[in-house]
């Protein structure tokens, strides 16, 4: 049996990503698991609800907050939203190690909203902590949907 989480996941994001941040966790929340599924996956949930996404901005802390903290331990997933700010956010790349620390790395899935998945085109939108580990060795490409 596994671990029940307050929450069904963390969406971490760039706030210059604000909007598609937001639109995934509407989407996210609306969405109804098809009823032949839950037939023959009875352990899968009626809905992917809730999600969580901070809306506060950590700009003036120098580490995770510890609410942030709990959030991502209380999550069955991590979704990065991906872009070239989100490779710049010192934050966002913070949340993934985090997750990955835990032992849920395979549980982080990627949605790129800007830039090239390419990791070494100037435009990357993958946050440096989805290509490497903390000692800097390659990781596994993720998993991503544009």
């Amino acid at each position: 049996m596994t671990e029940s989480r307050r929450y069904k996941a963390f969406i971490s994001y760039s706030h210059a990503d604000e909007a598609h941040a937001s639109w995934l966790q509407r989407a996210l929340e609306n969405y109804r698991t098809p009823k032949a599924l839950r037939r023959s996956r009875p352990d899968r949930p009626a809905r992917l609800y809730p999600i969580f996404r901070d809306s506060a901005e950590l700009a003036t802390s120098t580490d995770l907050s510890e609410s942030i903290q709990r959030a991502l331990d209380d999550s069955d997933a991590l979704v990065v939203i991906c872009s070239p700010a989100a490779r710049a956010s010192r934050w966002v790349n913070e949340e993934i190690r985090r997750f990955r620390a835990s032992g849920r790395g395979a549980r982080i899935f990627c949605l790129i909203v800007a830039g090239s998945p390419d990791p070494d085109s100037v435009d990357c939108a993958f946050p440096k902590a989805l290509l490497q580990d903390d000692a800097g060795n390659a990781l596994r490409e993720p998993l991503a949907r544009t």
